[in-house]
């Protein structure tokens, strides 16, 4: 089985996790993906984070988003990884719920009319010119899916994301070879907390401000509650991070797993 934990960026998750583990069941933190030395994808997924930050830093809205589309699409191998060792995973956010709940951002990011960033294919390549992995896993991706420029496989993703939300979710799930987990516990916070905790980063993402914090949470619970109704095997939970103990979380995990 596979439950995702899922929240805003700020409420938590990674705290909840450290120290916690059940034996026999294997942890996926998404999009950095860097669990410890027996992943394979340990050193691609470092080289893609690198290049995240990046584009952060330079606020490249093309560079991030094309970033983002190669990180998440790690998930489904690195699932499949620990499933040859294990029946059950516990994962920090999931991609399919993720991007379908930052749509909305995406979408006004990705207003190719407006954006003034976008790289030739030369100046794209150049950006990969350290990272190899990275630059052959691109190369890999864009073979896959057909396209011959990093702008094209926007556009696939762009294209995806305007659809109703059944035909995004199934959409989404092609492009990155991944299916939902069967559980999912939404930790949810005040975005005026978050963000204070936020603050403390050196480098902010682009969507780490109050506005768009306040409308991504009301994204997880439009989300989660279509996804549930469109797939009856997805169950979800709303913990308030600010009445629940970490401990008390900690004990709804275990008990996800009790036959």
């Amino acid at each position: 089985m596979h439950l995702t934990i899922v929240g805003l960026d700020g409420v938590g998750k990674s705290s909840l996790m450290k120290n916690f583990c059940i034996k026999g069941i294997s942890y996926i933190s998404s999009p950095s993906f860097q669990e410890g030395d027996e992943n394979p994808y340990n050193e691609l997924s470092k080289d893609l984070e690198e290049l995240s930050e990046i584009a952060d830093s330079k606020k490249n809205v093309a560079l991030k988003s094309i970033l983002m589309i190669l990180q998440t699409s790690l998930f489904s191998k690195i699932e499949k990884f620990h499933y040859k060792s294990c029946t059950d995973i516990i994962s920090l956010r999931h991609p399919l719920i993720d991007i379908l709940v930052y749509s909305q951002i995406y979408l006004k990011l990705l207003d190719f009319s407006n954006i003034d960033d976008l790289l030739t294919e030369s100046q794209f390549n150049e950006f990969f010119l350290n990272k190899k992995n990275a630059k052959d896993y691109y190369l890999s991706f864009s073979n896959l899916h057909k396209t011959t420029s990093y702008i094209q496989i926007l556009h696939i993703f762009k294209k995806a994301l305007t659809l109703s939300r059944a035909d995004a979710l199934k959409e989404v799930a092609k492009l990155l070879e991944i299916e939902l987990p069967k559980k999912c516990l939404f930790l949810d916070l005040d975005p005026k907390v978050a963000i204070e905790r936020l603050r403390k980063n050196k480098i902010n993402e682009l969507h780490e401000n109050i506005s768009d914090l306040e409308s991504l949470r009301a994204a997880y619970f439009n989300v989660l509650d279509e996804i549930s109704h469109l797939n009856q095997s997805f169950e979800y939970l709303v913990i308030d991070m600010e009445k629940t103990s970490v401990m008390e979380i900690q004990d709804k995990i275990k008990k996800c797993y009790i036959l």
